[in-house]
């Protein structure tokens, strides 16, 4: 089969120039690479990495569409990573834009990208502008309690003994972690899995704290989200720190940012 792959400059993507119709597996496969037909320039366009479009074409449809499920946990990164590489034809860092044009400027990445359910918004204080991200779970970005459980009560087996304090199991109230050795093994397990379970339900039900610049989400202290959430969670912190610099020197109180930042996670309802 005869084809031509160009690189479009403008939109950072990709024009697959076909000297005949492809068949139909090629042409679902593309689809599922998010790639769409031109009418007008008579091709399939989009953005993807050259070597998976390369392996649709080469035949090895089938070894993609196993594959799928790899290919779009990292979709957005790599999307975002590509729309902001300076070979691709992005022109250098964001960092001089102006905190005020931030939300436009990011929106216009988001969009060009596909990442859904992210909204970005500015409050501009006295001395300092807040840019402030939302991340709405989506279907698929959170696992069942019973696949994370022992996850999360590992995780936060070692949050209560040096987090200062716990939910005591029965009486629902927070006492000093000192109160742990008193406890027997069964009452330790029980405030450890209550502590589990809570927080499974506050971050699937809407995380209701700022997650500030200085403490990012990490993997291995929220498992109940999967890989397709962290994708468009992360695709996220690469956009937003594109426009931002940290100049500050903390030791002599010196702080310098273009502005900073505030994250949330919203349920799905």
């Amino acid at each position: 089969m005869e084809y031509r792959i160009i690189k479009n400059e403008e939109h950072n993507g990709l024009e697959i120039y076909f000297g005949e119709k492809p068949s139909e597996e090629i042409r679902a496969a593309l689809k599922e690479i998010k790639f769409r037909w031109h009418g007008v320039k008579k091709c399939w366009y989009g953005r993807a990495e050259l070597s998976t479009v390369e392996n649709i074409l080469g035949g090895k449809v089938s070894e993609v569409k196993t594959e799928r499920a790899e290919i779009l946990k990292k979709c957005f990164c790599k999307t975002v990573d590509a729309y902001l590489d300076p070979d691709g034809g992005y022109k250098g860092s964001n960092s001089g834009v102006s905190a005020y044009d931030v939300p436009d400027k990011a929106r216009e990445i988001i969009k060009a990208c596909g990442i859904k359910g992210v909204t970005v918004s500015k409050h501009c204080a006295s001395m300092c502008v807040e840019i402030t991200v939302k991340v709405r779970l989506l279907d698929g970005d959170v696992k069942p309690f019973e696949e994370c459980r022992e996850a999360l009560e590992d995780v936060n087996a070692n949050g209560y003994l040096h987090g200062g304090w716990m939910v005591d199991p029965d009486e629902r109230r927070e006492v000093s972690v000192s109160f742990w050795n008193e406890w027997d093994g069964e009452k330790q397990r029980r405030a450890v899995a209550l502590w589990a379970r809570n927080k499974y339900d506050t971050y699937v039900n809407g995380y209701p704290f700022s997650i500030c610049h200085g403490w990012q989400l990490k993997r291995e202290e929220a498992p109940m989200f999967t890989e397709q959430f962290f994708d468009r969670w992360e695709a996220m912190t690469k956009i937003i720190s594109s426009f931002n610099w940290n100049r500050s020197n903390s030791k002599v109180d010196y702080f310098d940012v273009n502005f900073y930042e505030e994250w949330k996670i919203l349920s799905a309802a």
